[in-house]
């Protein structure tokens, strides 16, 4: 449903008439698929099942995506959601691509 609600759309730069209201908008939608993509990780790990949420744009490019919200300071939340994507797609190739390198 995030796939199909378009939410793993990623902008690498703003649109130049983009308005504040919009700009919340799109940092909101790019941080419930982030959320979404941490959570099907998670369970596809737990349960050793494939995962749902393919890894987009958003998600490769996350480890700058906190510091570009277009406003002066960072939020710490994004900083969080940024850093628990990236321990994810760790752990993810960790423990399914881990038995086949022995």
């Amino acid at each position: 449903m995030a796939v199909d609600l378009r939410l793993n759309r990623y902008l690498r730069e703003a649109p130049p008439q983009e308005t504040d209201i919009q700009r919340l908008e799109r940092r909101n939608r790019e941080r419930t698929y982030l959320v979404f993509f941490v959570h099907d990780r998670a369970l596809s790990m737990q349960c050793n099942k494939q995962w749902m949420l393919p890894e987009c744009d958003l998600v490769r490019s996350v480890e700058h995506w906190h510091e570009k919200s277009g406003i002066n300071r960072i939020r710490a939340e994004d900083v969080i959601v940024s850093a628990l994507v990236v321990l994810r797609r760790i752990a993810v190739r960790t423990v399914f691509l881990a038995p086949f390198l022995y």
